[in-house]
């Protein structure tokens, strides 16, 4: 069993690049959204980060920091770069989903 957790950024981010890179309408994007960030824990960081080699992705090790989680899952080569963040370790999707399934 695993909780999603998010912040107002990561849903921000999310909105913005399905609405500018992918053209999703508003309405899709809600379609869609609504129903995942509705079974997540929501957090607002209050600890600043300024450990990513991408500034911008900053908010996703805030948001784990602060959900206190025990993984950050991520594509993101630069964040999957640092291996491990507070001692959280950073995995990709495929190894989140394969160590998930593994577990059953």
């Amino acid at each position: 069993m695993f909780t999603l957790c998010a912040s107002p950024a990561i849903i921000a981010e999310l909105t913005r690049i399905l609405a500018g890179r992918f053209e999703w309408t508003q309405e899709d994007i809600e379609a869609t959204l609504t129903p995942i960030f509705s079974r997540a824990d929501i957090v607002d960081p209050k600890i600043a980060v300024t450990a990513s080699p991408d500034p911008d992705d900053n908010h996703i090790l805030e948001c784990a920091l602060e959900s206190k989680s025990d993984v950050i899952v991520t594509g993101d080569q630069a964040l999957l770069g640092l291996g491990s963040f507070e001692g959280i370790p950073l995995v990709t999707p495929r190894d989140f989903l394969e160590q998930v399934l593994r577990m059953k």
